[in-house]
Order: structure tokens, then C-alpha cells, then sequence
């Protein structure tokens, strides 16, 4: 989220907005320094010191960073408080009136900035040497941003040196457990930020085997420690979606071959990894393996190394299908509650097989593979619309119907999906009694009038009458019969507004006049019963005023009155209201704000 210096009162909650400004006005802005050109770094003071990193163009802010643990919303009241320092910080004093007497100039104490450049610039280096060695040693987090910062010169060469920054990093962030809070995330993720610059600098100077190797580790190291961060606000996702952009650049990029086949060598070594398809990584990965996949030597490769996962996985399955019914039930209980998901998506690589073989001109292999894993709703789905392109509606009735034999826990809107794939092959077919019976048990588990006005189109004006009404009223038995919370709120409604059943939709809002209700289907029904609609709203909306003291309220309330302005006869009765409102209400001045806003220009008719 940007940030417009002079927009924050509608960018930044009201309450973090006071607060901050509380904190800076109140001093807990200890230190403010642009240690670079529109790039900020300071010290707040709250229940702890937390630092605040801010960058800022103009009046935009496009950077912002604070190392405390709230995470209620994109900005702290922290970064409120340094973002009002830096504007005092840039803005000059009024010119003073020209008086013939020189005033004194005031005197202004030197920024941390200046004060430290003067120290660089009169400290020896072999002092300066031994104060970096002894603050890096004790200050484990300097000691990270020192190493990131500088990796060519830790006198480590190859992935190795980029392998133990951050485990150095991790191991400063950790607690005893090993778990690195949200508090302390900055520790690892400011080196991590670091390398992806170096990262980007070293891409611009075409050194693009660095690149890899720095890329590769931050990948894996955030991946193994997935489990052990407090990645509220997925800084961390950020940095390995920035490092997976990174590698798909250099592959698109002049590089040389031999660091392609490498990269490539290397995304098949990682792609088994079981956590990265825990992580939702794995789509990642198989995004490089099909951009390096250039000659058919690859791509028998890639599909071998798919085709293990996939055979893993059948064997996992079969093998849990097999375990005692107890040891499936804990075992499912433990999934439920610790959230382990399965450890490889079938339905990802097989849908990433098919697109890649299918592209690779391999239509065939990419044909076998859908029957074989025809159990999928995406690849049954293809060959029902391959037997209905061929007229084969028996073997699209059987492809249909033997999935939803298949699972007898099947949810309803996979019951829906597959019966509406019925109706479409009983359409085709002509098969009039079948579109009936699929277009009834549709509509009768969604209550879509779409379905209603299909089993219109295929009965006849005699018939279709009493079938109409022998729904209806196993609809509303049914609602008379059951709790309310059992079925969708005003679930016949559409129907009645579709069939223009003018009658039964007064009718059941008569049983519950709502301000929602009369809100939805008021302006559907014809002008003659507009009298009996204001005399529902006059009594709802006065109920509701009377429980309701909000600003939301408030403007709601002015919504009704508004939608009743434009019923028959609809500005005597608002008028009324609105005046017993102003009497009634009076010091309710919010409320009077919104009745204001309520003009009479555009009713119908007085």
C-alpha cells in the first residue's frame, strides 16, 4: 500500500492516525535520519524501541517498514509517528521580517547523519575495524545485514557463503524453540531483502550464476523454516515469489546454456521436495521445468519426474485405503486439526502435464493421460464434452453417472455440477421427460429460477400450471414446517419476481416485512400495491430507528426512505417521517445529517 503525505486522514485508520500523531507530538520519535537520498530510518519508542524504515518520492511514500508485532492492518501508528517527524523534518521555518538588527540565528543541533559522517571521516580504519568486528560479534543482527551486504568478501565462495548468512540470520531471529516471532522477523528478512538486491545488481551486470545461487538458497531456506516463521503479512512469500521472478527473468534472458541446463538439472532435483508442494511452492517450480524444457531429452525428463510424484501419490492413497478404519479415522482427525495436507497435489500435476504435453504437440500421450486419471472432474469433464461433440449421449450418461455413483458423501454443489451436465445431455438428446426431472431436482436444490422457466419450456401451457403450484408448495410447507436458518433467506423470491407471481410475492412479504425484503422486491411488484408497501416500511423503518444508533444505521435508514420515495403516493408518507424523526430524534445529530440528505426530486408521483 502507497501512501500520499497528503492523503493519510483517508489511507490510514482514524485510530492508528491519532495515535501516531499522539506519539510523535509527544516525542516518541527518538531518532530520525535520511541515511540516504528519500530514505529514511528511525527510532520509536512504544511499549519497546521499534525501528521504522520509510521511503519516500516526493509526497508519495512507496516503502514502509516497522519491526513491532501489529498486524491488524497494513500501517502502525509507528510509522504515523515517523512519517509526521519526516514532514517536520523537511519542512523550513517562515522567513523572518528584514530588520535592520540581525537576529541570532538559531542554533540547530547536527542530525545522527552528519554527526556520523564526521566520525567516518576522522576515524582511523584500523579503529573503525576493530569497533564493526566487536559490535558485529555482539549485535548478531548488524552481523547478518554486514554478511548480506557484502558476500563476495566473507572469503567463502559458491552457494555456501549465501547458505550461511542465513542461517546465521535464522539462528539471531530464533527463539529456544527455534521459532522466529513476528517481532523478530526483520533479523532474517532485512539480509533476505539485502541478497535479492545484491541479487538484482548482479542480474544488471549479467552475473547471472550468482544470480542462480542466491535465488536457489533463499528459496530453500525460507522453505525448510516455513514452519517455524510468523509470516503475518507474507513478507516472506514476497521474497521467494521475488526470487522464483528473478530465475524465470535470467531463463528468458541471452544466458549462457550450460547455466539453463544446470537450473534445470537442479528444479528436477527440487520439484520431489515434499514441502514445497505443502507450501503451494511446487506451482513455482513447475513453471521454470516447462520454460527450461527446450528439446524432447527434457521433456521425457520432466514428465518421468511428474509421473514418480504421481505414482507416490497412488501409492499413499491405496496405502491409507488399506489402514485399519481406526488408524484412518485419527489420521484424518490429526489432518483436520494440524492442517497437513496431502503431501502432492494429483490434480496440479496432472492438469500441468496434459497443458505441457498438449503444447509439446503431444496430443496423444496428453489423450491417455486424461482417461487414466479420468477420476479428476476436470478431465471427466473432457471426455463428456468429447462424447457429446460426437453424439455418444449414452457414454456421456455414463461418464456422468459414474461419478456421482462413485462418493456417496458427495456435496451438493458437486451433485449440482454433475446434474446440470444431465440436463445439458438431455437437452441435446431431446429427451423432454429427462430435461423435466433434471431441470426439478436443479431448481429444487438451488433455487434458481432458470431451472423453473427450462421445465416451462418443456411442458405444456395445460400441465405446466399445477406443476408450478405443487412446488411452490412444497417450498413453502417446507419453510412452515422447519427452522429458517435450514434454507437460503427468501430463497422464493427470485421465483415469484421471475414468474411475476404478483399474488404469492405480497403475499410472503406480508408474513415478513423486513427493511432487506421490502428493500428487494418493492419496486418488482405493480403500482396497486404500493399503499400496502409504505404502510410496511412506516412500521419496519420505525422499529429499526427506534433499535439502531449508528452512523451505518443512520444512512441505511435514509436508503429506505429513499427507495420509498419512488413508490406511488411515497413523499407524504417520507415527509411525515421524516418530520416525527426530527422531533423524536432531535439530539441524534447524525441521524438528523442523513434525514438532510434525503431529497424529494425524484419520487414518481405525490
Amino acid at each position: 500500500m502507497k501512501l500520499d503525505l497528503n492523503k493519510l486522514d483517508e489511507q490510514v485508520d482514524a485510530t492508528i492516525l491519532k495515535r501516531g500523531k499522539a506519539y510523535f507530538e509527544e516525542g516518541a520519535v527518538i531518532n530520525i535520519d535520511e541515511y540516504q537520498s528519500n530514505k529514511w530510518y528511525a527510532v520509536v519508542v512504544g511499549s519497546e524501541s521499534y525501528e521504522v524504515e520509510i521511503h519516500q518520492v516526493k509526497n508519495k511514500i512507496n516503502y514502509y517498514d516497522c519491526n513491532c508485532p501489529y498486524d491488524y492492518g497494513p500501517v502502525c501508528k509507528h510509522v504515523v509517528a515517523a512519517i509526521y517527524a519526516i514532514k517536520e523534518s523537511k519542512s523550513q521555518p517562515a522567513a523572518a521580517p528584514k530588520s535592520k538588527i540581525a537576529a541570532p540565528k538559531p542554533v540547530k543541533a547536527p542530525s545522527t547523519k552528519k554527526m556520523v559522517q564526521e566520525i567516518l571521516d576522522n576515524v582511523s580504519y584500523p579503529e573503525l575495524k576493530a569497533f564493526l568486528l566487536a559490535y558485529a560479534l555482539k549485535k548478531n543482527e548488524f552481523g547478518s545485514m554486514l554478511l548480506a551486504r557484502f558476500p563476495e568478501h566473507t572469503g567463502i565462495e559458491g552457494k555456501e557463503k549465501y547458505t550461511l548468512i542465513l542461517d546465521n540470520a535464522f539462528k539471531t531471529a530464533a527463539d529456544r524453540t527455534g521459532f522466529v516471532e513476528y517481532a523478530n522477523r526483520m533479523k532474517v528478512l532485512k539480509p533476505v531483502q539485502e541478497l535479492l538486491e545484491q541479487a538484482k545488481s548482479l542480474f544488471a551486470q549479467k552475473y547471472f550464476s550468482e544470480v542462480v545461487l542466491i535465488c536457489q538458497t533463499i528459496i530453500e531456506k525460507i522453505n525448510q523454516q516455513a514452519n517455524n516463521l510468523e509470516d503475518t503479512g507474507g513478507k516472506f512469500d514476497d521474497a521467494v515469489e521475488t526470487a522464483f521472478s528473478l530465475l524465470v527473468q535470467l531463463v528468458k534472458a541471452p544466458v549462457p546454456v550450460a547455466l539453463k541446463d544446470n537450473l534445470f538439472s537442479y528444479v528436477l532435483k527440487e520439484l520431489p521436495q515434499a514441502t514445497y508442494h505443502e507450501t503451494g511452492v511446487a506451482e513455482n517450480w513447475l513453471e521454470l521445468a516447462d520454460m527450461l524444457a527446450i528439446d524432447k531429452a527434457k521433456e521425457d525428463q520432466l514428465i518421468w519426474v511428474i509421473r514418480e510424484l504421481l505414482n507416490k501419490q497412488k501409492e499413499k492413497i491405496a496405502a491409507k485405503s488399506k489402514a485399519p478404519k481406526h488408524d484412518a479415522l485419527f489420521a484424518g482427525i490429526l489432518k483436520q486439526i494440524l492442517f497437513i495436507p496431502e503431501v502432492y497435489d494429483e490434480k496440479q500435476l496432472v492438469l500441468f502435464l496434459v497443458k505441457f504435453l498438449i503444447s509439446r504437440n503431444r496430443k496423444s500421450e496428453a489423450d491417455k493421460l486424461i482417461e487414466e486419471f479420468k477420476h479428476l472432474p476436470e478431465f471427466r469433464e473432457i471426455l463428456i464434452t468429447q462424447a457429446l461433440t460426437n453424439k455418444q449421449y449414452a457414454l456421456a450418461k455414463k461418464y456422468v453417472l459414474e461419478i456421482l455413483a462413485s462418493d456417496p458423501k458427495i456435496t451438493p454443489v458437486d451433485e449440482n455440477r454433475w446434474n446440470l451436465w444431465l440436463l445439458q445431455i438431455a437437452e441435446q438428446e431431446q429427451d423432454v421427460l429427462g430435461v423435466q426431472q433434471q431441470a426439478r431436482k436443479l431448481y429444487l436444490n438451488t433455487y434458481q429460477p432458470e431451472y423453473l422457466l427450462k421445465m416451462q419450456q418443456y411442458m405444456s401451457p395445460e400441465a405446466w400450471p399445477d406443476e408450478y403450484q405443487k412446488i411452490v408448495q412444497k417450498l413453502t410447507e417446507e419453510e412452515n414446517r422447519n427452522p429458517s436458518w435450514m434454507y437460503p433467506a427468501n430463497r422464493l423470491v427470485p421465483t415469484f419476481i421471475t414468474m411475476q407471481d404478483w399474488p404469492r410475492l405480497f403475499n410472503y412479504i406480508s408474513k415478513r416485512p423486513t427493511l432487506d425484503l421490502l428493500l428487494q422486491t418493492s419496486t418488482h411488484l405493480p403500482k396497486s400495491y404500493s399503499p400496502q408497501l409504505l404502510d410496511m416500511f412506516k412500521k419496519a423503518v420505525q422499529e429499526y430507528a427506534a433499535q439502531n444508533t449508528s452512523r451505518t444505521s443512520y444512512q441505511a435508514i435514509a436508503k429506505v426512505l429513499k427507495q420509498m420515495l419512488i413508490l406511488e403516493g411515497g413523499k407524504q408518507m417520507v415527509e411525515k417521517i421524516v418530520s416525527s424523526f426530527r422531533v423524536i430524534y432531535k439530539r441524534r445529530f447524525a441521524l438528523i445529517e442523513e434525514l438532510n440528505k434525503v431529497t424529494f426530486d425524484n419520487e414518481k408521483s405525490s
